[in-house]
């Protein structure tokens, strides 16, 4: 009986050893995954003083100034103009002729070789090209953040989504975020995916589907990676495999 009673302890102990190991590779899995993040509320109201485009917020205050917002109309133009601004990225496709108009009028008033258009789409994305805009438009905007005196302003449609993805990937290179830090704290607030919860559902998980696997491939390679305000991001980030990929388990604004 003592024999017995042995083995089953001995196994028991076994059997709880391996029980730990297992949660040990999961959690590291994880790939580095933060505590989670508290939700935060849907902030969709103009924070920059003197812009009432909608949704904008800044990014980035010094050296260069970086916003982020929705599509300006003809009748917000003045107002970009007004906060000095002088680089524009336009990061949607052209649905109605809304953005060539869009860039006929910056054209009056600022170089063209400063204002940037790729047309981004933000569901059913099918190959890399997405990704190698994302990179560009990164650039571009990186270029004005670390000159003095420019003022970059870089809009979707609503500046939920695409807008959001690079406002998040921004925060990660030129403040250190983690990438979990700015998927709960600068993308899901200002309504990414299933963050702006006044859309239909269906919407946030088409945008979240399209949008996320970008924003996690570019994150991997950013995060931990010694990444600042100089470095000249390379389009071939698209095509590279991640050492450490993050679990895309966690981000989801729902």
């Amino acid at each position: 009986m003592i024999l017995v009673y042995s083995k089953r302890v001995k196994t028991l102990r076994l059997f709880a050893m391996a029980s730990l190991l297992l949660t040990a590779c999961s959690t590291a899995d994880l790939g580095n995954r933060e505590p989670a993040q508290a939700k935060l509320p849907l902030n969709m109201t103009d924070e920059v003083p003197g812009l009432t485009i909608g949704n904008t917020h800044e990014v980035l205050n010094a050296p260069g100034r970086i916003i982020r917002g929705g599509q300006p109309t003809l009748r917000n133009l003045p107002q970009l103009a007004a906060i000095h601004t002088t680089d524009f990225v336009i990061f949607k496709y052209d649905n109605q002729g809304e953005v060539a108009q869009e860039i006929q009028e910056l054209a009056k008033h600022f170089p063209r070789a400063q204002v940037h258009h790729y047309p981004m789409s933000w569901n059913a994305i099918v190959d890399d090209v997405p990704c190698r805009y994302t990179v560009q438009a990164l650039n571009d905007l990186m270029a004005a953040a670390r000159t003095p005196g420019r003022v970059a302003y870089f809009h979707c449609t609503y500046g939920e989504d695409r807008t959001g993805l690079l406002a998040g990937l921004l925060r990660m290179t030129t403040q250190g975020w983690t990438a979990d830090k700015a998927f709960h704290t600068e993308m899901c607030p200002h309504g990414f995916g299933f963050g702006d919860t006044t859309r239909s559902p269906a919407i946030g998980a088409k945008s979240e589907a399209g949008l996320v696997p970008i924003f996690l491939q570019l994150a991997s390679q950013i995060q931990g990676h010694g990444v600042n305000l100089n470095t000249v991001f390379d389009p071939a980030m698209c095509d590279v495999k991640p050492k450490m990929p993050l679990n895309p388990v966690s981000f989801t604004c729902k």
